[in-house]
C-alpha cells in the first residue's frame, strides 16, 4: 500500500486537482481502473511507457497495455475491489521490440465520490534490479557448470552473506559433510600448525593490498585426521576497495609432494653412497701408496 498516493486518489480521481500535479513528474507509472476495467486515470509515466494520450481515458485497460501484463493483472484488480485490501506483486513485461522490463506493482482500493469501488496502481521499474539478478544467476550457472567438469575442488565464499558454495570434488577431497564447513576461521584451524601463520599472513597481505589473486601451498587436515598437501589459488572480488567475495580452486598435490620428497631422499642417498665410494677409493689409494712406499724403502 502507498498511503500518500491512496489518500490523494481517494480525495479526487479526475483530471483536476492535486493528483495530476503530484504524479506529473513521477518516474513511476500510476493509473486507476474501475469495476468495468476502464481506465479512469493515468499519469504521464504510464502514457509515456505505453505510447498513450488523453484519449485513452475511459477505454478498456486490456486494450491499452501489453496482453501478458493485462491478463496477469485482471484478477488482481477485481480482488482488490472485492476484498477492499491492498496487494503487491512483481511482473516482467516483454515489449514488441524484444526488450524486457520488470516492475514492482502495488494495487490498493479507492472509492470514488459516487461510492463505486476502483483500483489504483503504482508500478516501479525494476529493470536494473532484474538485470543484475539475471547476471548473478548466469554467473552462478557458469560456476556450477564449470565446477561439475573440473578435476579441481572449487569453492566460493560470499563475504557479505556468509554463504559458501563447494563442489563435489572438494567435499570428496576433505571428507567433511557439507553442513560442517563454515567460514575462513573454520578452514584456517584445519591447516597444519606449521603452515597456518604463513597462510594467514598471505591472506592479510592480499586483502590489505587489494590483490585480485594469490596462491599458496599448505597441509590441510581431512575429516579422518590425515593431512593432504594442497595448492590453493584464490581470486578476490572487491566493491569500493572492500573484499566481498572469495573464489578458490584447490588442487590435491599430495602425490606430487610425496614424489618430490622421494626424489630428494634418493638424491641424498645417492650423494651419501657416492661420498662413501669416494672415501673408499681414497682409502684404497692411500693404502696402495703406503704399501709401495714401504716396499720401496
Amino acid at each position: 500500500e502507498v498511503p500518500a498516493l491512496k489518500k490523494v486518489v481517494m480525495a479526487q480521481i479526475g483530471n483536476e486537482g492535486l493528483l495530476p500535479s503530484l504524479m506529473k513528474h513521477s518516474p513511476n507509472m500510476a493509473w486507476v481502473v474501475d469495476h468495468d476495467m476502464q481506465l479512469v486515470y493515468a499519469n504521464h509515466a504510464f502514457c509515456h511507457y505505453f505510447g498513450l494520450d488523453a484519449s485513452a481515458i475511459n477505454k478498456k485497460i486490456d486494450q491499452l497495455i501489453p496482453g501478458t501484463l493485462a491478463e496477469s493483472l485482471h484478477q488482481q484488480y477485481l480482488k482488490v475491489m472485492e476484498t477492499d485490501t491492498s496487494l503487491e506483486t512483481e511482473r516482467s513485461v516483454k515489449w514488441a521490440n524484444g526488450s524486457e522490463l520488470g516492475f514492482h506493482i502495488d494495487l490498493f482500493p479507492v472509492t470514488a465520490e459516487d461510492g463505486s469501488k476502483m483500483t489504483a496502481v503504482q508500478a516501479v521499474n525494476l529493470s536494473d534490479h532484474f538485470s543484475r539478478e539475471r547476471q548473478l544467476r548466469d554467473l552462478n550457472d557458469r560456476l556450477l557448470n564449470l565446477s561439475s567438469i573440473t578435476a579441481n575442488a572449487v569453492w566460493e565464499w560470499d563475504l557479505k552473506t556468509g554463504k559458501i558454495f563447494r563442489n563435489e570434488v572438494l567435499l570428496d577431497m576433505i571428507g567433511y559433510p557439507v553442513e560442517h564447513i563454515r567460514g575462513l576461521s573454520w578452514w584456517l584451524r584445519r591447516i597444519h600448525p606449521e603452515d597456518r601463520e604463513r597462510v594467514e599472513n598471505r591472506i592479510k597481505e592480499a586483502t590489505e593490498n587489494n590483490q585480485k589473486n594469490w596462491e599458496e601451498e599448505y597441509r590441510f587436515q581431512c575429516a579422518d585426521g590425515s593431512y593432504i598437501h594442497v595448492r590453493d589459488h584464490q581470486i578476490l572480488v572487491y566493491e569500493n576497495g572492500v573484499p566481498v567475495k572469495m573464489i578458490g580452486s584447490l588442487e590435491d598435490i599430495t602425490q606430487l609432494k610425496e614424489a618430490q620428497d622421494k626424489l630428494i631422499r634418493e638424491k641424498v642417498e645417492h650423494q651419501l653412497n657416492l661420498s662413501e665410494t669416494v672415501i673408499q677409493v681414497q682409502e684404497k689409494e692411500r693404502t696402495r701408496i703406503g704399501r709401495e712406499l714401504h716396499d720401496n724403502v
